[in-house]
């Protein structure tokens, strides 16, 4: 029955992925940890596979479609899969409880930054973004930052490739989420080649997961032009918020109860 539970919420978190273009990572560690029981070290390895593939038809799917920025996406690709290495070379070396609340941290700031651009105005974000554009190197340096996010917690980091790509390096935002697909490709890729030599996933039943994952994606892609994603994205926005902070009591209430 877990197993059946956790294939449904894997295809939720490729549709949340395939119409907001971010958050659906923030679901996968959860389930498997807490409905599959996975350790989490192995949750993050699993999580990172299916990041990978998710990532990769995305990406092929906006290339088709001429939405990215494919000098930029490859410059923070590389840059953010060596990062995302060390990533999960960090993450093999935290213990499971420390692990937890920080990616129970990363999920709320995600609600947080998704509230923030409630009601965001695409064309105004990249008119802001081509005005405020950093020099190479420092957004570069950021592409790098998301890739170490990505490998130490499981996570694509799309909320902060977006507005980075946008506002740093000066991307159109149509490009901008195209182009976080690739990266978030070769970053999960990055980190699952890293958190490698510290854990050895089950893969047993991962492919039926990423399998529906990616369909998930897919339709979710789809409904993005029919649904009022704007109006959906508070409200996602606050259910990831309860998830976030759930998780931070349990594992903070664990580790309150080792110490003493």
């Amino acid at each position: 029955m877990s197993l059946v539970t956790a294939t449904v919420l894997c295809a939720l978190a490729g549709v949340v992925f395939g119409v907001f273009g971010a958050g659906g990572s923030t679901l996968l560690v959860p389930v498997f940890v807490y409905v599959l029981g996975m350790p989490v070290h192995e949750a993050l390895a699993v999580a990172l596979a299916i990041l990978t593939a998710m990532g990769t038809v995305t990406a092929l799917a906006h290339a088709r479609a001429g939405h990215i920025e494919v000098g930029t996406g490859i410059a923070w690709a590389a840059l953010g899969g060596v990062g995302a290495w060390l990533g999960g070379h960090l993450a093999g070396g935290i213990p499971d409880a420390v692990l937890l609340v920080l990616f129970a941290a990363a999920v709320i700031a995600a609600a947080a930054r998704m509230m923030r651009v409630r009601g965001l105005d695409a064309r105004r974000e990249a008119e802001g973004g081509t005005r405020r554009r950093l020099s190479r190197p420092a957004s570069l340096a950021a592409g790098f930052g998301v890739g170490i996010f990505t490998g130490t917690l499981g996570m694509g980091g799309g909320f902060l490739l977006v507005p980075a790509l946008v506002i740093l390096a000066g991307v159109e935002m149509r490009r901008a989420i195209g182009t976080s697909a690739m990266i978030i490709a070769v970053n999960a890729a990055g980190g699952l080649a890293g958190l490698a030599g510290h854990t050895s996933p089950h893969w047993r039943g991962v492919p039926v997961l990423a399998l529906v994952t990616v369909l998930g994606n897919l339709v979710g892609a789809r409904l993005s032009r029919r649904v009022p994603v704007r109006r959906l994205r508070p409200a996602f926005a606050a259910f990831l918020i309860v998830v976030g902070v759930a998780i931070l009591a349990r594992e903070l209430a664990g580790l309150s109860a080792a110490l003493h």
